[in-house]
This record gives C-alpha cells, structure tokens and sequence, in this order.
C-alpha cells in the first residue's frame, strides 16, 4: 500500500507531550489527562504506580483531586457515591475518578490537567 493511500504527507506534525506522574517526597502526583463520554476524570497514574505506592506506604490510597479527598479505591462503578467521588482503575489500567451515575467533569468541575495526587 503506498503512503499516499493514508492521506497527504504531513510537514509540520505536532508532537504531543505526555505528563508522566512524577515523586514528590512521599507523594505521587499525576494529571487528569483525559475526559471519557460519561464525564469520568482519567488520570496517567497507572494500576502499578498505585501498587509501588502502596508498597512504599505501607498503607491505603488517599486520593487527593482538588479539595476533595478520595480514600482507597473502589473494585466497580456500583461501590461509588453520588455525591462525592470516588476512584477505581480502570479498564485501560489507570486511575479514574468518577461519580455514581452523573458526570465527575460537571459535577466536580474539573478537567484536563487537572492535578491529581496520592498520598
């Protein structure tokens, strides 16, 4: 297949930077790097970040997003809140905030780059 057949030849690509969640003393600090359908904050902390942290804490997950404080991760959508957020890892493997059937984006009022810390 020639190259052509993908489309016309691209001279000046812009690169995307990716956050990469980075230590800060006994903390972890990543981003909200996207925004799926439902509303729903997804972080580029991943399910192993979470475990290394969990492994150099000794201790549960708290969630840090904004002023509100998420304690520990849940295993489904169904064990969340309403009125507060709640987190669990995903189906692509990073953390994502969420609230029970409504929109964390909306609700929360919160977005990309947004900071999102373990602690």
């Amino acid at each position: 297949v020639p190259p052509s057949f993908f489309g016309p030849t691209v001279h000046d690509p812009i690169q995307r930077s990716v956050a990469i969640p980075v230590w800060h003393e006994d903390v972890l600090i990543g981003k909200v790097v996207s925004v799926d359908r439902f509303g729903n904050l997804i972080s580029n902390i991943t399910a192993r970040q979470v475990r290394e942290f969990r492994g150099v804490t000794g201790q549960a997950v708290e969630i840090h997003i904004g002023t509100y404080i998420i304690n520990d991760l849940v295993e489904s959508y169904s064990q969340g809140h309403r009125q507060s957020p709640s987190a669990l890892i995903n189906s692509g493997g990073n953390l994502e905030i969420f609230l029970q059937e409504d929109s964390a984006a909306r609700g929360l009022q919160f977005g990309v780059g947004e900071e999102v810390r373990l602690c």
